[in-house]
């Protein structure tokens, strides 16, 4: 059986979710079916609504206000493991389907812009960026390898990001609301407005957000963003102490919230993608020396759970060759051309800027499996823009950690545990 069946294969088994189901009875709404809602009610320039998204633009209905809650991290499996008596349990509860790659690069892309990542290019957390020779760690908006922010080399937003934001072209009043860490970084302002409020704190943003509500004075779709619960995931895993804490702060803060929201504002919450603990059976490390690396033009990018590879002149087929040889029975090898094909980044096909930027061939697996590369020349890993100021270490550092070494938690994957996520509507 060739990579493609196993892929249809674990798709057929439901070890894998197809993140464009074609079928479009059953087939839940995407994230982008949200976004692209969410903003036909803000009065933003939008494409013609899908039958998905114009079902997700009733289900808000005709409100004066939309908070719109973005919680990172939180998938279904999380969720159900609240009580039923939990706000976010009573609340209406719907499922979407993630982007994919399911995480928050390509997902919070998508929500901001209401296009697949076959559109906007931004498919992970490290995205390689062939015009100018280097991987971004493209969140915080910094080279990889050296940590320089981009805009220090000349290098802005609207060039990396083709698509424009939603936000630019609402009608109604937006308000987005951020952590301190992020609320003025270059993402954040590109992508939700240079007006991002910034907050300290859940429960002081939660009392910032009732106020604007209760102040607004025409229609107003505001956002609040919560990285908490993906940040404790990373660091502790999806069945942590530390992650059931962060979810029931996030769950009460939220039944404060509601609880003073008046009669004519709806409540939107959402996520970006689920999340899998990473068991270290399946990290598989790869040392800066090993001779796979050899056949790449620069380290794998894209996301751990699903590294793209760019490979270099002649060498496809001895880099595919060799890598199935390894990992093959752990990863599916697909080329670009077949992932297209299969319309894993989205129903349309790939632009050629995401073409570029994914490489030749993406790693996937059925499993919790990871690939980790080392490289002398790296600075440490993040594991999304809410983290960077935790775990950042310089390249200069004479002893740097192993890779994701204090990372337990992992997404970007096809898995129903990193696809599956819950839309509320109050």
């Amino acid at each position: 059986m060739d990579d493609v069946a196993r892929l249809q294969d674990w798709f057929r088994r439901g070890r894998l979710l197809p993140p464009t189901p074609a079928a479009p009875p059953i087939a839940p709404p995407s994230s982008v079916d949200l976004a692209q809602a969410l903003a036909h009610w803000a009065q933003a320039c939008t494409p013609p609504l899908t039958h998905r998204a114009q079902a997700l633009r009733a289900l808000l209905g005709a409100p004066r206000q939309i908070v719109f809650v973005l919680i990172d991290g939180l998938g279904c499996n999380l969720l159900a493991t609240l009580p039923p008596s939990a706000f976010l349990r009573r609340s209406p509860l719907a499922e979407l389907r993630a982007v994919f790659p399911s995480t928050t690069a390509a997902a919070v892309t998508s929500l901001a812009t209401g296009a697949w990542p076959a559109q906007h290019a931004a498919p992970g957390w490290f995205t390689y960026l062939p015009e100018h020779d280097l991987t971004a760690t493209i969140l915080p908006f910094v080279d990889r390898m050296q940590g320089e922010p981009l805009e220090a080399r000349g290098i802005t937003a609207a060039a990396v990001f083709p698509v424009p934001p939603l936000a630019h072209s609402m009608r109604a009043a937006f308000r987005p609301l951020h952590p301190a860490s992020i609320a003025d970084s270059v993402y954040t302002r590109h992508h939700w407005g240079d007006h991002a409020e910034a907050y300290p704190d859940l429960h002081a943003g939660v009392t910032h957000l009732n106020r604007a509500v209760a102040d607004a004075s025409q229609p107003t779709l505001h956002m609040l963003y919560i990285p908490s619960i993906d940040t404790a995931e990373h660091h502790h895993g999806l069945e942590s102490v530390e992650a059931m804490v962060a979810l029931t702060t996030v769950d009460r803060e939220l039944a404060r919230l509601a609880e003073a929201l008046p009669p004519n504002v709806r409540l939107v919450v959402s996520s970006d993608h689920g999340m899998l603990t990473v068991p270290d059976s399946a990290r598989h490390l790869i040392p800066a020396t090993d001779p796979l690396l050899a056949h790449l033009r620069v380290p794998p990018s894209g996301e751990p759970r699903v590294p793209f590879f760019h490979t270099r002149d002649g060498h496809a087929a001895a880099f595919a060759h060799d890598f199935r040889a390894r990992f093959g029975e752990r990863f599916a090898l697909l080329s670009t051309q077949q992932t297209d094909d299969l319309h894993l980044w989205g129903p349309e096909p790939l632009s050629q800027t995401a073409r570029d930027r994914i490489g030749d061939f993406i790693a996937l697996s059925d499993g919790p499996d990871v690939f980790l590369c080392e490289s002398p020349r790296l600075t440490q890993p993040q594991t999304d823009a809410a983290a960077i100021d935790r775990h950042h270490t310089t390249a200069g550092d004479a002893d740097p950690p192993a890779p994701y070494a204090n990372v337990r938690g992992f997404h970007a994957g096809l898995t129903p545990s990193e696809m599956r996520i819950p839309l509320i509507v109050a």
